[in-house]
């Protein structure tokens, strides 16, 4: 997508082209558009911690809810994804 060559980026050759691509093989490209593309279990995990972190009673840390959130932006998720 970056290639400054028009010609030989990624997505030059349209749509299609791209979705064949071996980064995106085992997309059900259907069930994307339709919005029944399953969640990672991964993404999952993080949004629920996310959510136990932002509405825990914060009366009981003494952290700030940004550096408790922040500990969860880690790219460590994203290796198998």
């Amino acid at each position: 997508l970056l290639d400054v060559e028009e010609n030989t980026r990624l997505g030059s050759q349209g749509p299609d082209f791209v979705k064949s691509h071996s980064w995106f093989n085992g997309i059900d490209w259907e069930a994307l558009r339709h919005h029944t593309f399953p969640v990672p279990p991964e993404i999952i995990s993080r949004i629920t911690q996310y959510l136990e972190v932002r509405y825990e009673d914060s009366s009981a840390s003494t952290e700030s809810p940004l550096e408790e959130v922040e500990e969860l932006n880690v790219p460590e998720w994203l290796e198998d994804w």
